[in-house]
């Protein structure tokens, strides 16, 4: 992570390493993919390379999708 990462974002990620609970695990995968930019992107694309193919994939992708889209100021 480089040291132009926001705050926020970097937290996230960093609450993201820490957790193995899966609700939590979305639910800041959902955050980051709100904040957007190219940070959670990558860290997105990341955890779904490592992600076996099925439903848990599938929301990442999407979640890419999502933050590809954001609105990053």
């Amino acid at each position: 992570m480089n040291d132009q990462t926001h705050p926020g974002i970097a937290y996230l990620i960093e609450c993201a390493g820490e957790t193995n609970i899966d609700s939590r695990l979305f639910a800041i995968y959902e955050a980051l993919a709100e904040a957007g930019g190219l940070i959670p992107q990558e860290y997105l694309i990341k955890v779904a390379r490592e992600t076996s193919a099925g439903p848990k994939q599938q929301l990442l992708i999407r979640l890419i999708g999502r933050a590809s889209r954001a609105q990053v100021y």
